[in-house]
């Protein structure tokens, strides 16, 4: 990979992270934008652990590696935990659905 069109991305992606949605549409535009984001990103720990010079790494940048994943995972799992409760719920109130 090219360090100045990662660079770019990655300040793309900052930009894009920092926009805020107009209307529900646009939400809903800017999620799956995001959701690219975060799949780069995965794409890249991947490659990450993949590559044999990435063991060159000191424990610091493993650790960096770590606790940023773990923090960025945090919100992923509310999101998901809301709306598994309000799955629950509507399957509290109509008993038929799945």
């Amino acid at each position: 990979m090219n360090k100045d069109s990662v660079a770019e991305r990655i300040a793309r992606s900052h930009e894009l992270i920092q926009m805020q949605p107009t209307d529900r549409l646009d939400f809903i535009n800017k999620t799956a934008a995001v959701k690219q984001v975060i799949m780069s990103c995965i794409a890249y720990l991947d490659q990450l652990y993949h590559n044999k010079e990435s063991w060159d790494y000191t424990d610091e940048d493993f650790s960096f590696i770590h606790q940023s994943v773990c923090v960025s995972a945090i919100p992923l799992l509310d999101m998901v935990e809301h709306f598994l409760g309000k799955a629950e719920s509507e399957a509290d109130r109509r008993h038929l659905a799945v």
